[in-house]
């Protein structure tokens, strides 16, 4: 309907065929935040399949489902049906920590949020369960090497 294609139905197979030329068009529905943020969940997902990192993997796939101050400790081992202590000592197996795991998390995430142009800091921190601004930019210079502010204006943001 909104191709205007022929349509034929008893067909031997089901084929939907395109003009070469728009190949070459931009697609209008693209979200290169949210094709960003798809491929680091399925890159999570991904590593689970990795044996003793399968934990750090469960913690990643939890937490991308959090938001704001959901990204605690206790939250995310209920989500996984264990307890804290359990939970840091198979993170610990792996070779990592919660803090470190969540930190990762944040790092993309903010990767993420800082592209787009209509989040200022403040909602970003409070987005990444930062209580301030001030605390999301020193993360910022942490993991970037500079302030959120100057990490848009290096990567072509507003």
């Amino acid at each position: 309907e909104h191709l205007h294609p022929p349509v034929s139905f008893g067909c031997a197979s089901v084929a939907v065929v395109l003009p070469s030329p728009w190949l070459a068009l931009p697609c209008p529905f693209a979200d290169p935040a949210l094709h960003r943020s798809s491929v680091a969940r399925l890159e999570a997902s991904e590593g689970r399949l990795r044996g003793a990192r399968y934990i750090v993997a469960q913690v990643q796939h939890v937490l991308a489902g959090e938001v704001g101050s959901n990204l605690d400790m206790d939250r995310v081992a209920s989500s996984l049906h264990l307890s804290r202590r359990t939970l840091v000592r198979r993170l610990g197996e792996s070779g990592t920590s919660f803090r470190e795991v969540l930190d990762a998390h944040r790092s993309t995430r903010a990767t993420d949020l800082l592209a787009d142009p209509d989040l200022t800091a403040a909602e970003i921190g409070d987005r990444l369960g930062y209580a301030d601004a001030a605390s999301f930019g020193r993360a910022c210079r942490r993991w970037f090497g500079v302030g959120p502010r100057a990490y848009r204006e290096r990567n072509g943001g507003a």
